[in-house]
């Protein structure tokens, strides 16, 4: 029976994800998808690491605001995300720009599977799971996706304009449409399985 969260309450979402459910990872990244391109879209220096990297360090931190999310606490969950996802985001430009990384950072994009940014506070033990299922949501993707698909959602998950799709990816409009139009058939199939 397929799981279906569209209608979720955001804390029935994040129950779900902390009993390792994909699916509402996956609505829950939907509805926040916003906040993290928001916050990826700060101002960019030559030593700014590339807004694809911040993006995946921005849905890194949605993760782990998801799994360690206490309402007891007296914040909202929103605000909570907010600041485990720019903490995500400032830990990537400091790693980016600290010199004894410079090499790597001048030759090689951050791969978001660097836990070196994660907060001191946070168990090892829950950091390699969140990586462990950040990996498996990675290789599903990977499974599913052509690499046309792969690419036309990396630029829809980066906000890149409908206007510059052209001239960032070399494929008409049209053509991103109808990979887009897969790649969500596509996930929601995937969803239903």
């Amino acid at each position: 029976m397929p799981k279906r969260y569209e209608d979720a309450t955001e804390s029935d979402l994040l129950s779900h994800v902390k009993e390792g459910d994909f699916d509402a990872f996956t609505e829950l990244s939907a509805r926040y998808g916003w906040l993290i391109r928001l916050k990826a879209e700060a101002p960019k220096t030559a030593l700014s690491p590339d807004m694809e990297d911040l993006i995946q360090e921005g849905y890194f931190g949605l993760f782990v605001a998801a799994k360690s999310f206490d309402d007891s606490m007296g914040a909202s969950f929103q605000t909570y995300a907010r600041i485990c996802i720019q903490n995500r985001m400032i830990g990537a430009y400091r790693r980016y720009q600290s010199k004894k990384n410079m090499l790597l950072t001048t030759s090689a994009s951050l791969d978001g599977r660097d836990m070196a940014g994660a907060a001191d506070r946070e168990d090892p033990a829950e950091l390699l799971e969140i990586k462990e299922n950040m990996e498996v949501m990675n290789r599903k993707i990977q499974g599913l996706l052509s690499p046309m698909e792969r690419q036309v959602l990396s630029l829809y998950l980066s906000g890149v304009k409908r206007s510059d799709i052209e001239k960032r990816a070399g494929i008409t409009v049209k053509a991103f449409d109808n990979a887009m139009h897969r790649v969500r058939s596509k996930l929601k199939n995937s969803r239903a399985q």
